[in-house]
């Protein structure tokens, strides 16, 4: 909770210091407001990596902005991405957002857009190698495709209330799902 509120706090300090010490309470004061049900989920976990990566977004357009940023951007959605792969969605548009800011500051070309994509998903695949190579050191590599093959099925085929849906059951369950968010 600290490390959201930090960063929560150091984002939204472009805004002015009312709008990062308020947004920062009002995460804070949402997160204790959901009780246990909601501490400690993965989803608070792994949106770390993805805040931290909102920092590479510099506070001004004329900030220079180098391809170490997009080194640490893919490193920090890739970790996210092993905690909970939804969670790499809005890689793209931090990622376009930090060309953008490279471009206004010094005028790349449109080849620079191939380099950073490139830079940005080889260090994506880094947090994934190294799960991969942990994974085969401890012979659970195997096992643990064994069980994504076994269990993302039936986990696809639950509702929120660990209820299994098949059918068109399953398809409204979706649609309706997607309307409430």
């Amino acid at each position: 909770l600290s490390v959201l509120l930090g960063t929560t706090y150091l984002f939204m300090s472009r805004f002015g210091r009312l709008v990062s010490v308020s947004s920062a309470l009002f995460f804070g004061l949402l997160y204790l407001s959901k009780g246990q049900r909601f501490s400690l989920q993965r989803d608070y976990i792994g949106i770390i990596p993805v805040a931290l990566a909102l920092l590479c977004i510099p506070a001004t357009t004329d900030s220079p902005v180098r391809v170490a940023r997009f080194v640490i951007l893919g490193v920090l959605f890739g970790t996210s991405f092993l905690i909970k792969p939804q969670l790499a969605i809005s890689l793209p548009v931090v990622f376009g957002t930090l060309v953008i800011f490279r471009w206004n500051s010094q005028r790349k070309s449109s080849l620079d857009l191939l380099k950073c994509g490139a830079i940005c998903g080889i260090s994506f695949c880094v947090p994934l190698l190294a799960a991969i190579t942990w994974l085969v050191a401890h012979s659970a590599f195997v096992p643990f495709i064994d069980l994504w093959v076994h269990y993302a099925p039936l986990y696809a085929a639950s509702t929120n209330l660990f209820e299994d849906i098949e059918g068109f059951d399953h398809f409204f369950y979706l649609i309706e799902s997607t309307i409430k968010m």
